[in-house]
């Protein structure tokens, strides 16, 4: 609340209403009747004694009464200071707005009937503290739901706090820091144990820590099979862990051998695929007749040469007046997995920081929500960034990377959507950018079948063409020289499985030193978080029309 409201809120509450008040017993003095207050008060603060808000109210509620029985008794001015104490008191525990006005009209009374007396010239002091309440955030709730295949814990604050988490082993858990916020009194120092055959998720616990910093831990079977992200409106943190029981670990032969061949094969991946089935018949295959039809699908994808910007025509998306709301972030890497490196930058440094930026822009908008798949340093498999997408009904999922090559001269940016890479450079970017994630040859029919059925592809081709388009114009802003290097596709584990049009940003190459200097300036990041922003709109206006032609027909 700031200084202004504050005022405003104290003139008003000056003129409240004090008939409700119960009314001291017949034949007490204001003496006797303050004594009893005191005595109340003291009985409230007893070492062990756990108050509920409702005989906070009530304790107040009788220093007031006798303000008004009293109203020019010696007793007046010590019961209203009383009273005030125990509403900052109260609003401290509980943070409910009510008793953040009776103390800002029990301090204003004060001031203003009765300036002579020593409490007086204390109730700047206690407004401040009431004013610097106002500017912390409240931990509200804690809740644990159990679903399908997660345990997911919700963290509601009343307001955005930019935390602090890190993943620990030995036991595992996660751990949350909010600056400047406190919990409510029900949660502070608490520990929540769940009995349950749940496990993902199996204790909760809440501790305070130096600045106002409300810590939150989360036990947890496997810290790496989480997932955290942020909810708006109202604002809270949410953590999905993976049930162990429903995602057991079989061993299977690594997909890194494929993914070797994928980089150095000449031809295309279809045949790199074929010989490698052939070569392992230990792998468990997929059924002929799956392959044999995503293959052929695949040949015969209708968009297998997308141009390079926007096709102007309209998409089934837009036939149907579908719209943008919620949009998924997706920084690549993370944790052990730190992506490229080049000229003292990381990857997963450089694309947290513009999707960070981009999330800011994007919350400008109104009826835009954004959710980032790692808001930190830590490794989120590949696999659970689209699950995740998939799980909060995204409407939109942008993944944003930074480029490399063995080539020190390549550079530029370009844009991929899923489907397979019709050339040996997409193939090296694709096999490069998927070697984290965890596959196995068992999975591979499944994965081509994915791929080659992808519903989403001309939505995904469209979003795609506008980003590029958008990166193209403003990147060169910045260096009028840099590559535009298309529109193209590939198959990036990242993008497999998700509902909605999915896009693959390689912002810039970290591996070639000028756009490496780039990548360092906040001015650069700032040029490709404004990029992806208009982007975004761009797609999503784009959208419009046709539900704007359908509603007049």
């Amino acid at each position: 609340m700031t200084r202004s409201h504050l005022s405003r809120t104290l003139i008003a509450g000056i003129a409240g209403v004090w008939l409700m008040l119960p009314l001291p017993a017949a034949g007490q003095s204001p003496a006797e009747r303050y004594q009893d207050a005191l005595a109340r008060e003291r009985s409230l603060r007893q070492p062990g004694a756990k108050p509920a808000v409702g005989e906070f109210r009530e304790l107040i509620a009788a220093y007031e009464s006798i303000v008004l029985a009293f109203p020019t008794s010696d007793y007046e001015d010590r019961a209203i200071w009383q009273a005030a104490g125990l509403a900052v008191e109260v609003y401290d525990r509980y943070r409910d707005d009510l008793d953040l006005e009776v103390g800002i009209r029990l301090l204003g009374r004060l001031a203003r009937f009765h300036r002579g007396s020593p409490f007086a010239a204390r109730v700047t002091e206690r407004r401040g503290q009431l004013e610097a309440l106002t500017r912390f955030a409240r931990l509200t709730a804690i809740e644990r739901e159990v679903w399908d295949d997660v345990v997911r814990v919700l963290i509601r604050l009343d307001r955005d706090v930019a935390f602090h988490s890190e993943r620990l082993a030995d036991p595992d858990r996660l751990f949350f820091d909010f600056p400047h916020t406190d919990a409510l009194a029900g949660l502070r120092d608490t520990t929540l144990t769940f009995d349950d055959d749940h496990r993902s998720v199996h204790r909760i616990r809440l501790g305070r820590h130096p600045n106002r910093t409300t810590r939150v831990v989360i036990d947890t079977a496997d810290a790496d099979a989480c997932s955290i992200f942020t909810v708006y409106e109202p604002y809270r943190v949410v953590v999905d862990c993976r049930r162990p029981e429903l995602h057991p670990v079989v061993p299977a032969t690594p997909l890194q051998p494929l993914l070797a061949a994928l980089m150095e094969a000449p031809r295309s991946p279809l045949h790199v695929v074929a010989e490698a089935l052939r070569q392992d018949r230990s792998a468990a295959a997929p059924a002929p007749a799956r392959a044999a039809a995503a293959t052929a699908a695949a040949r015969e994808s209708p968009w297998s040469t997308p141009p390079p910007g926007e096709t102007g025509a309209f998409s089934l998306a837009r036939q149907l007046g579908l719209q943008v709301s919620r949009i998924v972030i997706d920084p690549g890497h993370g944790g052990h997995d730190p992506g490229a490196r080049g000229h003292g930058l990381r990857e997963s440094e450089v694309v947290l920081d513009i999707a960070r930026r981009l999330e800011r822009r994007l919350l400008t908008q109104p009826g835009i929500e954004v959710v980032l798949t790692r808001r930190d340093n830590t490794y989120i498999p590949l696999r659970e960034r689209t699950a995740l997408a998939n799980r909060v009904q995204a409407d939109l999922f942008l993944s944003i990377h930074a480029n490399a090559s063995h080539k020190s001269h390549a550079r530029g940016i370009e844009t991929y959507f899923l489907n397979f890479a019709p050339d040996p450079n997409a193939e090296r970017i694709a096999a490069r950018e998927n070697v984290a994630g965890g596959g196995t040859m068992n999975n591979l029919g499944d994965l081509l079948e994915t791929i080659a059925s992808n519903s989403k592809a001309n939505e995904s081709r469209d979003f795609a063409g506008v980003i590029q388009s958008s990166m193209v114009a403003a990147l060169r802003q910045a260096d009028p020289d840099i590559p535009d290097l298309g529109v193209k596709q590939a198959p990036f584990i990242v993008l497999i499985g998700a509902r909605m049009p999915s896009v693959l940003a390689e912002v810039s190459f970290l591996s070639n030193s000028r756009e490496a200097r780039l990548l360092s300036t906040d001015d650069y990041r700032d040029r490709i978080a404004d990029a992806l922003f208009e982007g975004i709109l761009r797609y999503r206006n784009r959208l419009q029309p046709a539900a704007r032609l359908a509603q007049q027909d």
